[in-house]
Parts: structure tokens; C-alpha cells; sequence
């Protein structure tokens, strides 16, 4: 549905890129605003927006041995 995609292109237009900075309470409200969604995991165009990390993977990219 055209409609669809269009509505899908708005909703992703204003969203962050990389190397955009925001402060605490932008990144609080961020994050409790996609709480709020109802397909929190990933944006209209099928995109993720939350993954994970292992730890131990955090930490290799940090030079840090990992806690055991």
C-alpha cells in the first residue's frame, strides 16, 4: 500500500543518524518513548532498533577482560 510506505518514510525521516549527540534526558525520554511502541524492536522499514551485545564481545572492544 503506498500509503503505507509513506507513512513508514515520515516515521523514519526525523530519526537519529550517526553521530548525532544527545543528552541524558534525550536519550531517557528516547527510550521510554520506544517502550510506548507497539513494535518496539525494529522501525517501520523492518530496521532493528535494539540488538544485543555479549559481554565478553563489550569488552574485547574495550581491552577489558570480561568478569567471571
Amino acid at each position: 500500500d503506498p500509503r503505507e510506505e509513506l507513512l513508514a518514510d515520515l516515521a523514519c525521516h526525523p530519526s537519529l543518524k550517526r553521530g548525532d549527540v544527545m543528552t541524558d534526558a534525550e536519550m531517557g525520554s528516547l527510550l521510554d518513548r520506544l517502550g510506548e511502541c507497539d513494535r518496539p524492536f525494529s522501525c517501520p522499514h523492518g530496521r532493528p532498533t535494539v540488538f544485543s551485545i555479549e559481554e565478553a564481545t563489550l569488552a574485547d572492544g574495550f581491552d577489558r577482560p570480561t568478569r567471571r
